[in-house]
């Protein structure tokens, strides 16, 4: 299973700026990407959470390939999973992520992506939210 390391805009061009100095990348360019569709985001507070592997993707002008990434450890019947589980499995494949699960429901709402609520507990469509995560 394919985790997307989520990094603020601020923390990509910090990142960006240390590998190359004279890069030419901005915030605002970033932005206009998130707004136009171009490159998926997830709203955290007042920041925005971006796709470092789709921005590198998106930047180094490679069409990404459409196989698939098997998951060993989960059977392939289940499909929903809480926001607990999701947030855990983004922390284990990635301990400077700062996704959180409050940011994740957000995710899902504003996305619409299949989900109920049970004991105050988000159970959440795990290949939705990936899809929607990972377009």
């Amino acid at each position: 299973m394919y985790l997307p390391r989520l990094r603020k805009i601020s923390d990509v061009l910090t990142q960006m700026h240390a590998a190359d100095p004279d890069t030419v990348i901005t915030r605002h360019f970033i932005e206009s990407l998130i707004h136009s569709g171009q490159l998926t985001a997830l709203k955290y507070g007042d920041a925005w959470l971006v796709n470092l592997d789709e921005l590198y993707l998106l930047l180094s002008a490679e069409k990404p390939d459409d196989t698939e990434i098997a998951d060993d450890h989960v059977p392939n019947e289940r499909i929903m999973w809480t926001s607990g589980e999701i947030y855990r499995a983004f922390l284990e494949n990635d301990p400077q992520t700062i996704v959180r699960k409050p940011n994740l429901r957000r995710f899902v709402q504003q996305y619409g992506i299949h989900h109920f609520i049970l004991n105050d507990k988000w159970i959440i469509d795990f290949p939705a939210f990936a899809a929607a995560v990972n377009p």
